[in-house]
């Protein structure tokens, strides 16, 4: 009886620590449209560019007018991106939550996302998507505790055409600082141009944030492997 109370409380214990490393958000926009309003659930966008409620592929561009695209990497794909096009002294950002819903405290938060490109900018042409993070106080916004792919230039800028294929690069981020357990960060793709010239088109898709565990919970995760291990030598 004294072995099976000893196991229970070390599954308990391994299940609470990794439990911290959980995914707390992911999002691929496939259901995006190009509009404000059919953005997923927790995302908000704000600024000078508007809705185009336009489904960008290779085949079917954009006039040139700044705002926000529903875009795919052909014309049969569902799989979609959250894309901007933004003009110098336009601003769009693309904002949302996370809430550690672990039950324990974090020491930070773990950001993998694709950049995709769906139209070259042209030469001259600065564009930038800025991770940047509210620090959990809701007012402002800035890339302090942020490291990583905190800053996106488009993926290329040579003529100012529709990219055929499109293009698509892996990003990784860090959010390092204290988060307790039911607290929330707010979090923000911040998009800003300069230059003259055709804009990208380009953006974020598949979205997943995962929690970093504190020091504590990682070390009482070791400790009770070594436990179970203990425990399962001895009674055998």
């Amino acid at each position: 009886m004294k072995k099976s109370l000893i196991l229970s409380v070390i599954v308990s214990a391994l299940a609470f620590a990794s439990g911290a490393s959980a995914q707390l958000l992911s999002q691929n926009f496939n259901s995006f449209a190009g509009t404000a309003a059919s953005l997923p659930s927790g995302f908000t966008v704000s600024g000078t560019a508007t809705d185009q409620n336009f489904y960008y592929t290779a085949s079917n561009t954009p006039t040139g007018a700044n705002g926000i695209y529903a875009s795919a990497f052909n014309d049969a794909a569902v799989d979609r991106a959250f894309t901007g096009r933004v003009a110098g002294g336009s601003t769009l950002t693309l904002s949302f939550s996370v809430t550690n819903t672990t039950g324990s405290a974090l020491s930070g938060l773990s950001f993998s996302f694709n950049e995709e490109q769906y139209q070259d900018g042209a030469v001259g042409t600065v564009g930038n998507i800025a991770l940047l993070s509210n620090n959990g106080s809701g007012v402002t916004f800035n890339q302090t505790n942020l490291t990583g792919s905190i800053n996106n230039a488009p993926l290329v800028t040579s003529g100012g055409g529709t990219l055929n294929p499109s293009l698509s690069a892996a990003r990784t981020a860090t959010y390092t600082n204290t988060i307790n357990a039911g607290s929330t960060v707010g979090f923000q793709f911040f998009y800003t141009a300069s230059g003259s010239g055709a804009r990208p088109v380009y953006g974020v898709d598949d979205l997943v944030v995962t929690a970093i565990p504190e020091p504590s919970t990682t070390a009482l995760l070791g400790v009770s492997a070594l436990g179970f291990a203990a425990l399962t030598r001895r009674a055998s």
